[in-house]
């Protein structure tokens, strides 16, 4: 439903920004798995291997990390 919603129709009567949500679903074929799932795994405090996010610029260990010490900080 996520990726439905910020999918721009191709009868969009407007000019908007790409905004899909595609890059969160590409698998990462050396573990088979999509940035999707391994939020959800981490969302859900399970562990998942760390894969490469944002168009492959940032470990997704990082990543969590990062979420982590922002979430401590609160």
């Amino acid at each position: 439903m996520l990726t439905y919603l910020a999918a721009i129709p191709e009868d969009a009567e407007i000019d908007v920004p790409d905004s899909s949500l595609r890059h969160l679903l590409r698998i990462d074929r050396h573990h088979d798995l999509c940035a999707l799932e391994a939020h959800l795994l981490a969302v859900q405090g399970l562990p998942a291997p760390s894969i490469a996010l944002s168009h492959e610029r940032t470990p997704s260990a990082r990543f969590y990390a990062y979420l982590r010490g922002r979430i401590a900080q609160a």
